[in-house]
């Protein structure tokens, strides 16, 4: 190919590249404008004739769109010629684009109390569109001065937008491209018996930017890997003494640094040869002589892979240290919420046994009933295997079981004889004074219903609700059994103390009738196995 062939190729190239790029920068908010005002005519013709005169000027924006569509392709497939497009293209263009901007404006202005907010947000993208265009048109200017000479390369690119530096990196030598970009990237070790190999490849690296020693055998590079930190290794093949893969293998077995990427040199065009420095843990191979712009996109490529590895331990080191600071936040916040824990806990069983004894101060016959009722309840559900939290629930529920005999009649309470059936109908009442007193309290257990049907029976025959069964709470079953036990077995205003005896013969009576078999049997085995006492 002649040298005017090879010019008038270059031309051609360049032509197309800008061809191409503005084509597809044009397009971009034109389809936008398109797109957005025929969705926007689909929603009018929902609407009908009360949206007919916003139908009308999106119809003339979105026929201006399609026109404006097929000028840009129209212009960008053919021959292009800067010096066309500043003057008929870029007047016809702008022309158009006021046309949509201003159509877009008149309906955002004279609609606005009719507009829905997503209405008025596609018009408004509309409009962005329209100005990305003015915009684009702009940019494109200052390639049109840059073709007449009107602006010097060097000093033009540095003050025009990135959008015109991106139009003319597309086209600019690949070399010319990389030395552009690349600044200081890294330390590099050359490994080279060949001084003038060593000497070419370190000029035309430092003149890229990196920092580059130099090695003429392996021996001595292993040295100097041992201490100085280096980010790459380039290594050549064959070297007397020492040869590259001997070199290589060294370098992947020593944890010092291992982690070192490394790049194989070589004159030899052996497949065999770049597998096996692959599979000793080289990261790439090229052949010499080398095409150093391909040469250093290897490296680039490698740094990079080495700066993304850095870059991630340093995250592992920092996620580890957050870690151990999380940690110990976290103890340190567990620590202060099991000492709150534990201080609402005590105030719990404060305010409980507070509750509990304003009720026995009023009955003295029968203080510490309700603590009794607690303990015999809380083993029997620890007899039964039941969970913690259920047993402690339990625990509390015994203790403010008859809380609602605080309203009743101190006279009635500790009265010596037989109760009339109006006072049994007051004492009676206490299960659902206690409920109200305690529904309202947020106990981490249904504290107030276990209150409510303590004095319910398996039968049905019960009070107040007359549940039966699995309709009675396993809680307020285990409290009917204590309350049985505790009350024949303790003295009374009315009676003498019957004896845990007769107690224990009653519910293993009306064992599976009024009282729960499971419960009973566990109360049973309590007594007369493991010896329980109050």
């Amino acid at each position: 190919m002649t040298t005017q062939e090879t010019i008038s190729t270059d031309i051609d190239n360049d032509s197309r590249a800008k061809r191409a790029y503005m084509r597809h920068e044009l397009r971009t908010p034109i389809n936008a404008i398109i797109g957005y005002s025929e969705m926007l005519l689909e929603d009018t013709s929902e609407r009908g004739d009360e949206a007919s005169d916003l139908r009308s000027d999106l119809e003339k924006i979105c026929h201006t769109g399609r026109e404006l569509l097929d000028l840009v392709n129209d212009t960008t497939q053919k021959e292009f010629d800067f010096k066309s497009f500043g003057t008929n293209f870029r007047h016809a263009i702008r022309t158009m684009i006021n046309t949509i901007v201003g159509y877009t404006e008149m309906l955002l202005e004279d609609s606005a109390d009719r507009l829905t907010h997503s209405f008025t947000s596609d018009l408004m993208k509309i409009q962005m569109a329209g100005r990305q265009l003015f915009k684009l048109i702009e940019e494109f200017v200052k390639i049109e001065k840059f073709e007449a000479g009107k602006i010097d390369f060097n000093v033009g690119l540095s003050n025009v937008s990135p959008l015109i530096q991106d139009i003319f990196s597309s086209i600019l030598p690949i070399d010319q491209q990389l030395e552009d970009s690349i600044s200081h990237q890294g330390s590099i070790l050359v490994v080279d018996d060949n001084e003038m190999n060593r000497d070419l490849l370190t000029r035309h690296l430092e003149r890229q930017g990196y920092t580059v020693a130099t090695s003429d055998n392996g021996r001595q590079a292993l040295d100097m890997l041992s201490n100085v930190k280096f980010d790459l290794v380039l290594l050549d093949l064959m070297m007397p003494e020492m040869n590259g893969y001997e070199v290589l293998q060294h370098i992947k077995k020593n944890p010092a640094f291992c982690r070192i990427r490394v790049i194989m040199l070589s004159a030899l065009d052996d497949i065999d040869g770049v597998v096996r420095c692959l599979e000793n843990g080289a990261d790439d191979y090229l052949s010499k002589p080398y095409n150093y712009a391909l040469l250093h996109v290897r490296i680039e490529s490698s740094l990079e892979r080495k700066r993304l590895r850095d870059k991630e331990a340093v995250y592992r080191k920092q996620i580890e240290t957050y870690n151990r600071q999380l940690e110990a936040r976290v103890q340190e916040q567990v620590q202060e919420l099991r000492i709150s824990y534990e201080r609402l806990q005590k105030a719990l069983n404060a305010t409980v046994m507070a509750l509990s004894s304003a009720v026995e101060r009023r009955d003295p016959y029968t203080a510490g009933h309700q603590q009794r009722v607690s303990k015999l309840a809380t083993a029997i559900a620890k007899e039964m295997g039941l969970p913690q939290e259920q047993i402690e629930g339990i625990r509390v529920a015994g203790i403010l079981h008859d809380i609602g005999k605080i309203c009743v009649p101190a006279e009635i309470l500790s009265k010596p004889g037989k109760l009339t059936e109006a006072e049994f109908g007051v004492i009676k009442s206490h299960c659902e004074t206690g409920y109200d007193i305690l529904k309202n309290i947020e106990f981490p257990w249904p504290i107030a219903q276990i209150v409510l049907q303590h004095q319910e029976r398996l039968d049905g025959k019960g009070y107040p609700l007359q549940l039966s069964g699995e309709n009675i709470l396993l809680e307020a079953r285990i409290i009917a059994v204590s309350d049985v036990v505790e009350a024949m077995a303790m003295h009374r205003p009315y009676r003498a103390a019957l004896g845990f005896d007769m107690a224990l013969d009653e519910i293993k009576s009306k064992k599976g009738t009024a009282f729960d078999p499971t419960v009973v049997d566990a109360c049973l085995r309590l007594f007369t196995e493991k010896k329980f006492t109050f």
